[in-house]
């Protein structure tokens, strides 16, 4: 008898086989396909597909060639840390507009509207939607940066799972030292990708770790496939602009 733990996507390893043309030679393609593809080299590789192009990054593992075979072939490896492969066209790059309604109701086409029916709702918290269109969940960048007069702790809560991060300048580090308060200008970045989670803060072109700032009962929060509701709780939303990037993954091609 046993329970599922969980699990985690581990690295891709791409395998690519290549025939070298007799243009002008066998060798000299050989060759050829040895210095494009050197090992421990960082790669980029893409892939057309007729509904998807798709790109994903690597290091050349090994290259194997059979020179003495009639028909050569050599054989590349290359290893993926990311599981995942990015939409090469497509990044969500948008600067969240947050409000207290919500859309209840759309037309697919122009109508005359009935005064009976609801087209939003009051939430009484700020709220914005990110509409993913990948279909694996993956982190993202939030940029926050601050106007004179902002103030800490800003809360968001992403709302289907009500995972909640928070930032806070009370928070005490196991060294006692207290967080420097946020000052006008200041731009903090947050990144939740698995592999690159960070917290920094810009404050006149110094780049400073930020990690002290978090909550220690914070999530690291996630897009999931769909549309994505976030809530936000800070002091004046006029003060801080939210910038929010993210690529768009997919499990295959």
């Amino acid at each position: 008898m046993a329970i599922f733990n969980g699990a985690r996507a581990g690295m891709r390893n791409l395998k690519i086989k290549l025939a070298p043309l007799p243009m002008p030679d066998i060798e000299t393609s050989r060759q050829r396909i040895y210095s494009w593809f050197q090992i421990k080299q960082l790669m980029t590789v893409y892939i057309n597909t007729d509904k998807r192009r798709v790109k994903t990054e690597g290091y050349v593992e090994t290259v194997e060639a059979d020179i003495f075979s009639k028909e050569q072939e050599i054989n590349v490896s290359i290893l993926c840390p990311d599981a995942y492969w990015h939409d090469a066209d497509t990044r969500i790059d948008k600067n969240l507009e947050w409000s207290r309604e919500i859309p209840s109701f759309e037309f697919d086409f122009m109508d005359q509207p009935s005064p009976s029916l609801e087209f939003s709702k009051d939430r009484g918290l700020l709220s914005a939607t990110i509409d993913y269109e990948g279909d694996v969940e993956t982190g993202f960048t939030m940029v926050f940066t601050f106007r004179p007069g902002a103030k800490l702790p800003i809360t968001v809560t992403e709302t289907f799972s009500g995972d909640q991060f928070k930032l806070t300048g009370a928070f005490l580090d196991k060294t006692y030292y207290k967080v420097d308060p946020i000052v006008g200008g200041d731009i903090v970045t947050v990144n939740s990708r698995t592999g690159r989670k960070s917290i920094i803060r810009n404050r006149g072109g110094r780049k400073d770790k930020f990690i002290a700032a978090l909550d220690r009962n914070s999530d690291w929060l996630k897009l999931r496939p769909g549309i994505n509701e976030f809530q936000i709780i800070m002091n004046d939303p006029n003060l801080t602009d939210v910038y929010f990037s993210t690529d768009v993954l997919y499990q295959g091609v």
